[in-house]
């Protein structure tokens, strides 16, 4: 029996009480009542009947507090029609249409796997900016790639791209290609894993030209990598003439920690204390880092009806912006699921899934 969309909306509106009545929750996740209003009606356009649906929210872990919104699908979702018409993210919804009957000629066993995105700027003026990604990576991007480009109307793109990714193929996979249609320079932001790890990373950043991270953030980079609890992806934005934009961003993402169980165990370990004093020394996040505990959680909605919550911390980012350090961000992952076994955290998320599947994303 799957969720309903509003279990769906009431599950995320639970969990975004919570967040905010935590300890630290109003430093992190809070909002004036205009862009509160914005984020909690930008939900209801995410949601899918009858569909897994993990929402997101980010925040900077200094300075002004800010959310954005994102959502998370499998291609499988949009591989008959466009579940998202009608709303006001229907042009991406039309493309995750595109791009998943595309997949199911190519690559059918991939629908199940694959995940697409969208992400609001929930905290800029007017109203939310929405833009899309797609988990295109492996043998699959040269055989994809250029009909999506071209469906986006950036063909031109395609040469710089394939370019870039044949320079770091040694060190670098690809992961994720997203577009940010509503900014002034439209990039086409692209994700890469670290192979080996971040010993790769002045090596790539080198080999493209890309716009190198000060001394500073190399070595906060470095005794990051010392804790031994992270791998590494870097994020690109490569522009409209093939050139790379001046922002460089490099994800946290827990290497052996990726149900919220254990998360709760790693948030009271040394390491993790270590990461916010290198955080806060570096001043890239405050003390709001200290509430990071309270937002990793197993709980019940609504026991009447067996919804639950299962969110988790879903990865850090650093950021260097013309070579000057911007705060560090926080990613968080809610899914919404109805078996009450969830609360037995070990089983871990393939366990509470109606479908037993794994979010291959983590």
């Amino acid at each position: 029996m799957s969720i309903s969309t509003m279990q769906q909306l009431e599950a995320f509106a639970f969990w975004r009480r919570q967040l905010l009545a935590a300890p630290m929750g109003q430093q992190l996740w809070g909002l004036d009542k205009a862009v509160e209003a914005k984020l909690m009606n930008q939900a209801p356009l995410y949601a899918l009947a009858g569909q897994k649906v993990d929402f997101y929210v980010e925040a900077p872990l200094c300075g002004q507090p800010q959310v954005d919104l994102s959502a998370q699908y499998f291609a499988e979702a949009f591989a008959k029609g466009n579940p998202l018409q009608r709303l006001d993210v229907e042009q991406e919804g039309a493309f995750f249409h595109f791009y998943a009957q595309e997949l199911a000629q190519l690559k059918p066993e991939l629908l199940r796997h694959c995940n697409l995105y969208l992400e609001a700027d929930i905290t800029d003026e007017g109203e939310p900016k929405v833009a899309s990604f797609i988990n295109l990576s492996g043998d699959f991007v040269e055989e994809l790639l250029p009909s999506v480009l071209a469906y986006r109307g950036r063909l031109k793109q395609l040469q710089p791209v394939r370019a870039l990714l044949e320079k770091v193929k040694e060190w670098c996979e690809p992961w994720h290609f997203g577009f940010m249609e509503s900014r002034d320079i439209r990039p086409l932001r692209l994700v890469l894993i670290l192979k080996q790890g971040l010993q790769d990373l002045a090596k790539v950043l080198e080999c493209i030209d890309a716009p190198p991270i000060p001394k500073e953030g190399r070595e906060l980079l470095e005794n990051i990598d010392a804790l031994g609890i992270f791998k590494f992806m870097l994020d690109l934005d490569v522009l409209e003439d093939g050139s790379l934009g001046d922002t460089i961003g490099v994800e946290l993402i827990f290497m052996d920690a990726i149900y919220p169980a254990i998360q709760q165990a790693l948030v009271k370990s040394e390491g993790f204390a270590r990461l916010c004093k290198l955080l806060q020394g570096a001043r890239v996040a405050d003390q709001r880092m200290e509430g990071l505990p309270n937002t990793i959680m197993a709980a019940p909605v609504d026991t009447r009806a067996d919804t639950y919550i299962y969110s988790r911390i879903s990865h850090f980012k650093l950021r260097w912006q013309a070579g000057e350090a911007l705060p560090a961000k926080v990613y968080l992952q809610m899914r919404p699921v109805q078996r009450q076994s969830c609360l037995n955290e070990a089983l871990g998320y393939a366990k509470v899934l109606q479908n037993r599947e794994v979010n291959h994303h983590e």
